[in-house]
């Protein structure tokens, strides 16, 4: 699961706009070595189904935070 140069395992990382595009590809990248997700985006459905296929498919944890406001979501980064 990590590359012998990169390894995040046991750190959590927390991507804005996970739930397609760029923010689903790093999501993915960061998973594949080792991160812990927490995923925000306003598309619940799509971060969701995100927590579940990384979950399911390369047995970390992760965490949806969807469907909040844009004003929740931001405040993440504060």
């Amino acid at each position: 699961m990590s590359h012998p140069l990169f390894d995040l395992s046991g750190r959590v990382a927390l991507v804005s706009g996970a739930a397609q595009g760029i923010g689903r590809a790093i999501s993915l990248a960061l998973a594949e070595v080792g991160a812990d997700l927490m995923l925000a985006d306003l598309n619940e459905e799509g971060a969701n189904l995100l927590a579940l296929q990384t979950r399911q498919q390369l047995g970390i944890q992760s965490l949806a935070f969807a469907g909040q406001s844009e004003q929740s979501i931001l405040g993440l980064f504060r």
